[in-house]
């Protein structure tokens, strides 16, 4: 807040800090999230209390989040990780925060579930090109967008934010997402 000193007003360091909201809608039934949010109020049952009854369950490719049962392993919202989230009815959380400031990913052989990192969609040439052939294939959680580059296919397209994707690779590797989705809009 503003604070006066001898007459003058002066901005604390917090409020150098830019705190966004990064709505996501859910779906009915299956669908894969993210955030490039680190939010303020990271644990899962804060997110997802206003709609806990239309969530069936949160997982990560280790962890769940299912509230009828009162179950979280997951604990803290990850940014660095992806959901896949199964509902009861079309809803939407809203992550509250600061923009993650490391926008390299790191990913793993065999399958991931992949977060976007980026405020804005980001082509999956341009994130995926540099990996050559450890990239196997990409895929939507729930939908047919796939990107398969061995067999010329690219019905993704574009990594949406708010989404998350399951990619299958050979080697560990990592990406990064540019800012914005590395282009002037």
């Amino acid at each position: 807040g503003l604070f006066a000193i001898g007459g003058l007003s002066a901005l604390t360091s917090l409020d150098a800090i830019t705190t966004i909201e990064h709505i996501i809608n859910l779906p009915l039934n299956w669908s894969g999230i993210s955030s490039y949010i680190s939010p303020d109020k990271p644990k899962m049952d804060s997110i997802f209390a206003p709609v806990n009854d239309n969530i069936v369950i949160v997982m990560s490719l280790s962890k769940i989040y299912w509230p009828s049962q009162g179950i979280n392993t997951i604990g803290d919202w990850n940014p660095y990780d992806g959901y896949k989230v199964k509902t009861t009815a079309p809803c939407q959380i809203s992550l509250s925060g600061t923009p993650v400031a490391n926008r390299t990913l790191s990913l793993t052989s065999g399958w991931n579930l992949m977060p976007v990192l980026s405020e804005s969609q980001v082509s999956c040439t341009d994130i995926f090109n540099p990996l050559a052939d450890t990239l196997i294939i990409s895929k939507q959680v729930s939908g047919s967008g796939i990107y398969w580059p061995s067999q010329g296919i690219n019905t993704l397209i574009n990594l949406m934010p708010g989404e998350a994707y399951y990619s299958l690779l050979t080697d560990e590797c990592s990406i990064t997402f540019p800012e914005n989705g590395g282009r002037n809009h």
